[in-house]
């Protein structure tokens, strides 16, 4: 039985406590947002006791493919660029975006091209206090050898909350735009 949700900077959020009192696990969202958003490499949901859900994700690159195959994602040449679903969903959409760094920035990409995906996730998802509200693109890779991963490929989730703090406080902190 894992520990009740606290919200606080000790809480690995893997099971989310929703506005209403009610719980969802993380992982279960985090499918659904994948199975969306093809370009994705890693997704990870957050916001237990927050008035909304946010995630922030990697971005599928030469690095992150790298990666996945066990190697050092900085081994490769151009390890930010984007690998082919992500390249070509910047093509589809207009986005000049050839790496992590220009897609986290460009509107084209994120509102035309990440965003309908986020959409027929929380429409799959449903219950509105269980979908998505924001996102942030990270611009690093999630390694088992940084500790981003566990050895099992799952998240380390609250090495990621703690690591990335201030990108998830940016996101509950932002004007809605």
């Amino acid at each position: 039985e894992p520990p009740a949700p606290s919200g606080d900077d000790e809480d690995d959020e893997r099971i989310l406590e929703l506005t209403d009192g009610r719980t969802v696990e993380a992982k279960k969202l985090e499918d659904v947002l994948k199975k969306h958003l093809d370009s994705v490499a890693y997704v990870m949901v957050v916001g237990s006791k927050k008035p909304f859900l946010s995630c922030m994700l990697t971005l599928k690159t030469h690095g992150s493919e790298a990666a996945a195959k066990g190697a050092d994602p900085k081994s490769v040449p151009n390890p930010f660029d984007l690998a082919e679903p992500a390249l070509n969903l910047a093509k589809k959409v207009g986005s000049p975006a050839t790496n992590v760094h220009q897609a986290r920035q460009d509107t084209a990409f994120r509102a035309n091209g990440l965003l309908p995906g986020f959409s027929a996730a929380n429409q799959e998802i449903g219950d509105g206090a269980m979908q998505v509200r924001r996102f942030s693109i990270l611009t690093s890779f999630f390694t088992v050898a940084t500790g981003e991963l566990n050895p099992d490929g799952s998240l380390a989730r609250l090495k990621i909350k703690k690591g990335h703090k201030h990108i998830i406080d940016g996101m509950y902190n932002a004007k809605k735009s």
